[in-house]
């Protein structure tokens, strides 16, 4: 499993894609979690996100494409927030976004 971290802009609206950083990329989610930063008005927190496979609502995150990621909420606009994903890597599991030879 590959870990990745991906900075999301304090005021980014819901299902908007977000790269991820050079070089990173992923053919599958297996948990997300979003961390958002205290803005010395209101309190950090974590938020634990549910992934799935097509446009994601409240409390979800979708991959939409092995680069880019979707949040099903918005971020506030006073707070940064750093999104944790765990996810599987192009060539780290057969079946999984590669080719397979028999």
């Amino acid at each position: 499993m590959k870990v990745v971290f991906v900075r999301v802009p304090a005021g980014t609206a819901a299902n908007t894609d977000l790269t991820l950083p050079a070089g990173q990329k992923l053919v599958r989610l297996a948990a997300a979690a979003l961390i958002t930063v205290s803005d010395a008005t209101s309190a950090g927190s974590v938020t634990e996100l549910t992934p799935v496979e097509t446009t994601p609502g409240a409390g979800e995150v979708y991959l939409s494409s092995p680069t880019t990621v979707q949040l099903g909420d918005a971020q506030p606009s006073a707070q940064d927030g750093l999104l944790l994903l765990i996810g599987i890597a192009p060539g780290e599991v057969a079946g999984y976004g590669d080719k397979v030879e028999l």
